[in-house]
């Protein structure tokens, strides 16, 4: 879904074990919710 909403790039793959992480629920949410800026916003401070 990350592809298909977003595209992958370089820094959205550092987002990509964050949010695999998280529960399913949780991480579907948050992809079909949220701004590219917030998904970086929110999993970046997790990669750091």
């Amino acid at each position: 879904m990350l592809k298909l909403r977003f595209g992958v790039d370089e820094t959205l793959s550092q987002v990509i074990e964050p949010l695999v992480q998280m529960p399913q629920e949780e991480s579907l949410r948050l992809l079909m919710q949220a701004s590219r800026e917030k998904l970086l916003e929110r999993l970046g401070k997790e990669c750091a």
